[in-house]
């Protein structure tokens, strides 16, 4: 359900201002367990899809988390092990 509206804000269809759907979409990525995801990339790559209907892009998590400081990285593990979706 909430990657439908994800979906839904990616295509600004749920509000009439655009940084509506935006606000929106960024909160909802955090309650869909990827809040290190950056909203407006993930957009665009959408976007780009219907429009030149190809997959222009790919996301590759393990990338992101080796770039990430040791305390934080630490967190995300600890919060992974307790079942709470951070990734």
């Amino acid at each position: 359900e909430e990657e439908r509206r994800v979906h839904e804000f990616a295509h600004s269809t749920l509000f009439l201002e655009s940084e509506w759907n935006t606000a929106a979409g960024v909160a909802m990525m955090w309650l869909c367990g990827c809040p290190y995801v950056d909203f407006v990339h993930c957009k665009r790559i959408h976007i780009a899809h219907h429009k030149d209907r190809a997959d222009t892009g790919s996301f590759d998590h393990q990338e992101d988390l080796r770039k990430l400081r040791a305390p934080l990285l630490n967190a995300v593990y600890a919060l992974e092990y307790f079942y709470m979706p951070v990734v």
